[in-house]
């Protein structure tokens, strides 16, 4: 720099963001059953220091069904308070099945009140709050997750699409199905005598919305003598549009028409798509046509797989 100096000056290193001491940070939700609106914990080791007044950013898919979160509720090995906010693609519905939204970036700012959290550090925090996807299956991962300066910019840890990022992605979370609202699906023969061929009727609670193109799948147990279903009426008009039936399962076989084998029958009902959705908390009630009951008094046995 001094005044007689003709020599050029070496050019600046730009520095990448570190990479979370090559840990993958976690995203989970306390509760994993689809549809469930629950806490969930982040959690990351910091490679490099993150300031008083720094920041935390990551993005949950657009699978989830949508994010509220509002507050930090429990923090580990950081201190202060926090700032939060979030952008993204508000959630859409359709007769309560989410039809759009999301992605969002939820951003966590501290607020300078705390300490420097140092490097090597497990960092964790608790966060309101999120309603998960509709059904079971993976969430995807989180492909944004960094934290930042004050700008909310210059990263300082990171997992991100970003040319110069390094860090690994924090990975998906697999949903379980919901249950019914917690009340046993019933299957119910019009006739309980046995050797009937008769009418069933089958009634269940959605805790999620099932879709116009969606299934109702059901199992008859092989104490039944025959199932031939392919009728399906809706009385109530809790599910509308058409419907397809059908079957699989090992046919029966007769001795001098006593059953022999046959059985158990997988029953599937499969809606058209020109219906609507069927909200959350629905009753749906319907009845199939043509099974045959047991030949003999007793129990059937329970319907081991209704979904």
């Amino acid at each position: 720099a001094e005044s007689d100096n003709v020599g050029g000056q070496p050019v600046a290193v730009v520095f990448t963001p570190s990479g979370w001491n090559d840990i993958a940070p976690t995203f989970t939700p306390l509760d994993k059953i689809a549809g469930a609106n629950t806490l969930y914990n982040i959690s990351f080791y910091t490679a490099n220091p993150i300031p008083a007044d720094g920041r935390i950013i990551f993005e949950i898919p657009a699978t989830y069904e949508t994010s509220v979160t509002t507050s930090v509720v429990a923090k580990v090995n950081i201190d202060g308070g926090f700032t939060l906010s979030q952008s993204g693609t508000p959630t859409g519905y359709a007769n309560g099945l989410k039809s759009a939204g999301g992605p969002w970036e939820i951003n966590v700012a501290r607020n300078g009140d705390g300490s420097t959290v140092p490097s090597g550090t497990l960092v964790s925090l608790t966060l309101s709050h999120v309603l998960n996807q509709q059904h079971e299956g993976p969430s995807g991962n989180i492909t944004l997750f960094k934290t930042t300066l004050n700008d909310g910019t210059t990263a300082i840890d990171e997992t991100s699409g970003e040319s110069d990022s390094f860090g690994k992605q924090a990975q998906s979370t697999t949903f379980t199905p919901s249950g019914f609202q917690g009340l046993t699906p019933t299957i119910i023969p019009k006739s309980l005598i046995s050797g009937a061929t008769t009418d069933i009727d089958v009634v269940f609670t959605t805790q999620n919305p099932l879709p116009p193109t969606g299934k109702i799948i059901f199992e008859v147990p092989s104490t039944f003598k025959s199932v031939a279903a392919s009728d399906i009426v809706i009385s109530d008009g809790s599910m509308t549009g058409g419907f397809s039936v059908s079957q699989t399962g090992t046919p029966t076989t007769l001795d001098l028409s006593l059953k022999t084998a046959g059985g158990p029958w997988v029953v599937t009902i499969e809606r058209d798509g020109n219906g609507i959705a069927v909200p959350d908390g629905t009753q749906v009630s319907f009845t199939i046509s043509n099974v045959t009951n047991q030949q003999f008094e007793g129990s059937s046995g329970v319907f081991p797989l209704f979904k």
